[in-house]
């Protein structure tokens, strides 16, 4: 593993991951009543050092590029590059909390309604430690507190999850803050997650806006 972590996205192209960071096949766990519980890391993969992810949804060798996207993929990258505090919606909280939202950063995953509502779990001091969990779950970061003025973060591994859900297949959840590069070479803002599109089809690109659930 290198402290040189990085992911490239190419022109209608794969991702290009360099620095091994670690790789893991994962689910959401769901309950009887299919609701989202946490997130289940299973086989971990050994790539080589440098690979490539597809993120056309066409490969037969998921999560692994094999060049289907030269048949036809516009991988164009649409999302904003401004700061992530700057466009996110506000809701109020209890004793100075706020609840901040990015929609086109939801992945669908359910977190943040599965077995409490986190528009509920913000308003009590009691349910805080819920509504915290609830955003370090979040996939693509979408949900995050601030709490006083100040952004909270939970600290989580650089690694990379290959997610899916019973019913379908999810994104790319990278975290621990691994740098995601456009293909003019700039970096996005640095996270603690973040979510890739791997179905080819979002229209928040590259990251995941919850697309593949409605295929």
């Amino acid at each position: 593993m290198s402290d040189d972590m990085r992911i490239v996205v190419t022109k209608d192209g794969p991702y290009m991951v360099y620095g091994s960071p670690p790789l893991f096949l994962g689910a959401v766990r769901i309950d009887g009543l299919g609701r989202s519980l946490e997130w289940k890391k299973g086989e971990r993969l050994y790539p080589d050092e440098i690979y490539a992810l597809c993120r056309c949804g066409k490969s037969k060798n998921k999560p692994f590029c094999d060049g289907s996207h030269v048949n036809g993929f516009d991988g164009a990258e649409t999302a904003p590059r401004d700061g992530y505090e700057g466009r996110a919606n506000i809701e109020k909280g209890t004793g100075g909390m706020d609840l901040l939202q990015d929609p086109a950063l939801c992945t669908g995953s359910g977190f943040c309604h599965a077995q409490h509502s986190i528009s509920k779990t913000v308003q009590k001091e009691k349910t805080v430690h819920i509504a915290k969990q609830q955003c370090a779950d979040c996939a693509g970061g979408s949900l995050t507190l601030r709490i006083d003025g100040k952004l909270v973060e939970e600290d989580l591994p650089k690694e990379i999850l290959v997610t899916a859900t019973p019913r379908k297949e999810g994104p790319i959840r990278v975290t621990g803050g691994i740098p995601i590069e456009s293909e003019d070479g700039k970096a996005y803002e640095v996270r603690n997650r973040v979510a890739l599109c791997r179905c080819g089809r979002s229209g928040n690109m590259p990251f995941c806006n919850g697309r593949h659930l409605k295929a």
